[in-house]
């Protein structure tokens, strides 16, 4: 009971400092839930969970990570079924894009005598550069979307979907970040976050139902380099 007292007390600090961090921007709804998470009726809950998070808490601000997880996991839990169409839309864009980039590709591979001449060169690799950083882009929203769009239950809209969602949202969290998926705390956050009882089993459960794609653990997230300039500058001269 001590040693889950202490943790409590970590996880109340932690929250703390993540409130008090000016890059926080918290609704009315994440600030009741933070409020849950401190009070003395959920205290039991809050110190078992943290606990076993604890262990995995290499650096200092790790704790605010976790608790920012948190309030993301909810937002996405309560919000998704408003979602569905948007993430529907998205996809259909980008999909409109990448045949346009294929249709573009394939004009300048039929058409190579358009593009000859020391002239032309430079904007052509320009171009080809542009057009594949794009692609990049998009295959990885892509995955964003399908990400998005698997982890939403059918029920988004009723509260029993919606623990699913969190509780699958969580236990993503905690393998991509500790490469283990903590079930007893993502359990006992889901039962803080709707107020009511959620297990072990339902928690494992949901991941069995909804999983996710992880990445490997510890390795970089892939950011696309930034796009060359289509136009190309004027060089400015240099001096001997």
């Amino acid at each position: 009971m001590i040693r889950e007292d202490k943790a409590r007390s970590a996880a109340i600090e932690a929250i703390t400092k993540y409130e008090q961090s000016t890059d926080n921007k918290l609704s009315d709804a994440d600030r009741k839930l933070l409020d849950r998470c401190r009070s003395e009726k959920w205290a039991s809950k809050v110190g078992s969970a943290w606990l076993q998070i604890q262990k995995h808490l290499k650096l200092t601000e790790d704790g605010q990570f976790v608790i920012g997880d948190i309030i993301r996991a909810m937002r996405f839990a309560t919000t998704s079924s408003k979602l569905r169409a948007t993430w529907k839309k998205r996809m259909k864009n980008v999909e409109e894009v990448q045949k346009a980039i294929a249709v573009l590709r394939r004009f300048m591979a039929e058409n190579p005598s358009l593009f000859l001449g020391l002239l032309a060169k430079e904007p052509k690799e320009r171009l080809t550069s542009s057009l594949s950083w794009l692609r990049e882009c998009l295959d990885a929203q892509v995955q964003v979307i399908e990400f998005n769009r698997r982890a939403i239950s059918r029920k988004s809209g009723s509260v029993s979907g919606q623990r699913v969602m969190f509780a699958v949202h969580m236990v993503w969290t905690m393998r991509w970040r500790f490469g283990t998926p903590c079930y007893a705390a993502v359990a006992n956050l889901t039962s803080i976050a709707f107020k009511k009882h959620f297990d072990i089993t339902q928690a494992s459960d949901a991941w069995r139902d909804h999983p996710m794609p992880v990445p490997p653990l510890n390795e970089p997230v892939h950011i696309p380099p930034r796009s060359p300039r289509i136009v190309g500058r004027r060089r400015s001269k240099t001096t001997s």
